[in-house]
């Protein structure tokens, strides 16, 4: 398969920042904050170019604006945190997005498209969890702080307050 040039420096992209050790979405998320001078997050093109050049991305001046509009979806000359993350991440093939929908139904005991702390309480056990096992924390705490780690992600994308409810 012949690649497209936005995809080449695209891919250019992820393979630095995954030499780097930026995989997941935390890593991602904090980088995206250090590059945000300004905290509205939302990254502009001066902050985009300066991120390229401080993490040695070795793009040219028309590569950078090429990434830099393939990372604005919505064409507004910004880039916020969807935007970034969509775009380094990619999409999620076809397998992956049937695990997580099966997964997601599986803890969606009521079929309403939301998953509850008490659904999800009561297919996930935290009992072997190392901070329970250790006394740190009850099964509970731990079980909250997983549900925030996905409600964090979600929260920041949408602009909303936690609910305890995973949709």
């Amino acid at each position: 398969m012949v690649l497209s040039p936005v995809e080449k420096i695209l891919n250019q992209i992820r393979e630095k920042l995954a030499s780097r050790g930026i995989k997941g979405v935390c890593p991602i998320a904090r980088y995206f904050r250090i590059v945000d001078e300004n905290n509205t997050q939302i990254i502009d093109f001066k902050e985009f170019k300066k991120c390229c050049e401080q993490f040695q991305l070795d793009l040219t001046n028309e590569e950078t604006k090429i990434s830099f509009v393939s990372f604005d979806r919505d064409n507004t000359g910004e880039i916020d945190y969807d935007e970034f993350l969509r775009t380094i991440r990619g999409e999620m093939n076809d397998f992956r997005k049937n695990l997580v929908n099966q997964v997601f139904n599986k803890l969606d005991n009521n079929g309403n498209g939301e998953i509850s702390f008490d659904e999800l309480q009561a297919k996930y056990s935290t009992k072997s969890h190392p901070e329970v096992l250790s006394g740190r924390k009850t099964e509970d705490e731990v079980l909250e702080e997983f549900m925030e780690s996905f409600q964090d992600t979600y929260n920041y994308l949408c602009g909303t307050e936690s609910d305890n409810i995973i949709i």
